[in-house]
């Protein structure tokens, strides 16, 4: 119960002190002595131990950490600790307040940078610990980038809710990243990402990002808040690929957005056989990693993203902030937040959310009975669009010919017909060409005319 803990992180990263429980990922992947994260059991674990709360924290290194720097936060007070004596090989973290639980320790030979920058009525304070191994080509990018995403955010849902932001770029950490509440938060780098020398995956800062609105300050444990930051996620990378198309070509092997997006809507559909509805992944841990991340983290997304496309873009942000704000320091339920965007709308959207959170069906359009009438002008092009699964929903209908393009938007409630006024004769016919729905995707010739389901 003493106000100080002092303890050793040796070679293989256990910690010295017997009375105080960490696991450490020391070396977990067999990477170099470049970084560490000593995790305290609780957070791993129910339960939360009561005979050890800390003042302060001396860590003495091995010297594979020599020079390493860090930071230490509480994850119940969701408070930092502050370094304030760096060694060598002795680290020394202080709290100015009442004593803490075990916090959370990063330790690693970082570069730290330092930005300031204004958000509405906000000023934040970032801090990057970035691993000294790896060049500093990508820094700019990396804080600007972590900037632009706090913008975005801040414009869509709400203003950033805290003054200071920090970003650690980890080797060891469990998980691809993680927000440990109150603008902390680990990205983890790999050597694949490292040989392009931008050593992190810009859609997960995004995904983390904005898990500060929601998962941290909004919506609490709630496993929706995951629907929430990957929807978030995959809409933000409209910006970085049309902002970073090299960079974009480097990570995702497409500088096209859209192709990108298709990709992540088919693993949705390579789970979509499941008989796991939507609400149902919200109540429920999915053990299966995929499972979980196609349904709950993708599937979740694109309802959202169709959600947006059925209110429109006003409409729809007005509701992520009436969420935002509603379901602060609260674990609303799903019934709380599809009452809130009923609300907002001033509709009644039980068909909605009957079809995307409470089936596991998708919707499976086609094309057929298609007629070409020669007119004075032009073209008279008539076609019929069945949904296989019955959904009621907008849908975007691209009509292309040799010297462009038109599109409509038309409601589809199981099937509907589509008749439209060209000048040339239609090439290609394409469902969703903005991918705005989660659907099965074919291509097929119909009476000639070339039909793609994105």
């Amino acid at each position: 119960m003493g106000g100080t803990a002092e303890f050793a992180v040796n070679y293989t990263g256990t910690v010295s002190d017997p009375g105080i429980t960490w696991v450490s990922n020391y070396f977990q992947h067999g990477v170099n002595a470049v970084d560490t994260e000593l995790v305290p059991t609780y957070f791993l674990v129910d339960g939360i131990p009561t005979n050890h709360a800390v003042e302060s924290l001396v860590i003495n290194l091995p010297d594979e950490l020599s020079g390493s720097t860090g930071m230490a936060m509480d994850l119940r007070s969701r408070n930092t600790f502050n370094l304030s004596k760096n060694g060598s090989t002795r680290l020394i973290f202080t709290f100015s307040g009442s004593r803490l639980p075990l916090p959370f320790v990063a330790i690693g030979q970082y570069r730290v940078l330092h930005d300031e920058f204004s958000v509405g009525g906000r000023e934040i304070k970032a801090s990057f610990y970035v691993p000294k191994i790896y060049p500093s080509s990508y820094e700019d990018l990396l804080v600007n980038t972590t900037e632009n995403i706090v913008r975005t955010y801040s414009h869509w849902y709400g203003e950033y809710p805290y003054d200071s932001l920090n970003i650690v770029l980890t080797q060891n950490f469990l998980y691809h990243g993680i927000n440990l509440f109150h603008g902390n938060i680990f990205i983890t780098y790999s050597e694949y990402l490292a040989r392009a020398d931008y050593p992190i995956d810009f859609q997960v800062l995004a995904h983390e990002l904005a898990h500060t609105w929601y998962g941290d300050y909004s919506l609490g444990s709630s496993l929706m808040s995951e629907s929430f930051a990957t929807y978030s996620q995959i809409t933000y990378m409209g910006i970085f690929f049309h902002v970073h198309p090299e960079v974009a070509l480097m990570f995702y092997n497409t500088k096209d957005y859209l192709e990108w997006l298709n990709s992540w809507e088919k693993y949705v559909v390579k789970y979509s056989s499941l008989p796991i509805t939507l609400a149902q992944t919200y109540g429920e841990w999915i053990s299966d990693i995929n499972e979980r991340e196609a349904i709950m983290y993708f599937k979740g997304a694109f309802v959202l993203r169709s959600l947006q496309f059925t209110l429109g873009n006003e409409t729809f942000h007005a509701g992520m902030r009436r969420v935002f704000e509603t379901c602060h320091s609260s674990n609303c339920t799903l019934s709380t937040v599809l009452r809130i965007f009923d609300d907002v709308s001033g509709r009644n959207l039980t068909w909605f959310y009957s079809e995307w959170f409470n089936s596991t069906s998708l919707p499976n359009y086609t094309v057929r009975n298609l007629g070409l009438l020669k007119t004075g002008d032009g073209y008279t092009l008539n076609f019929t669009i069945d949904d296989g699964s019955g959904f009621k929903m907008p849908l975007q209908v691209e009509v292309v010919t040799a010297n462009g393009s038109i599109t409509k938007t038309v409601w589809v409630n199981g099937t509907t017909r589509v008749s439209l006024k060209l000048k040339e004769k239609p090439e290609k016919i394409i469902l969703d060409p903005n991918e705005w729905i989660a659907n099965f995707n074919r291509v097929e010739t119909v009476n000639g005319v070339r039909v793609v389901v994105n």
